[in-house]
């Protein structure tokens, strides 16, 4: 019975601590942070309606935005960063790139079915030797197949590189593997 009487007094104290958090957290100053270099000095404590250092001042109306760059988006494979590609080039590697996706994704769902298969047969204490071997030769042939379609991939976009694009290529190569 001591038990049961106790509960409420901790209920109403956990209460109290969980209420009572965010107002200390609040109570406390928040930390100078300088403003980041294309902001300038902007006025972020002194607007009315902006209180806080960690809110930006209202955006201005849209036909006023300021022209910013477009986020970079680069769709290349990260080994011809660097290089400069022709259109022609662009257009034929995400050809050769948007083909591969629907087979790989094929390939990794076989492969990870197979693998959750394997842990829940060696969770369900009914572990057969034979079992577990085919369900692992199975992840493991559509992981080769996943490696094997990358590198024919790779070899086919590194046949449209000209000679003086694979030059760059080599070196900045080199340079990673250096690295």
């Amino acid at each position: 019975m001591k038990f049961l009487s106790l509960l409420p007094k901790q209920r109403l104290i956990a209460s109290l601590v969980l209420l009572g958090t965010p107002c200390a957290t609040m109570a406390h100053p928040a930390p100078e942070f300088p403003f980041p270099p294309h902001c300038g000095d902007m006025p972020y404590g002194k607007s009315p309606m902006f209180g806080s250092k960690f809110l930006p001042p209202p955006l201005p109306p849209i036909g006023l935005m300021p022209d910013f760059p477009p986020p970079a988006f680069d769709p290349l494979p990260p080994f011809l960063q660097g290089i400069e590609l022709t259109e022609s080039q662009k257009d034929q590697v995400f050809e050769l790139m948007h083909a591969l996706v629907p087979t790989l994704r094929e390939k990794l769902k076989v492969a990870g079915k197979a693998m959750t298969d394997l842990q829940q047969l060696v969770a369900s204490g009914h572990y057969g030797a034979e079992k577990g071997r085919a369900l692992a030769d199975i992840q493991a042939q559509a992981m080769a197949d996943v490696v094997t379609m990358n590198a024919q991939t790779e070899a086919q976009i590194l046949a449209l590189l000209t000679d003086e694009q694979r030059r760059q290529w080599e070196a900045s190569r080199k340079k990673r593997r250096d690295d």
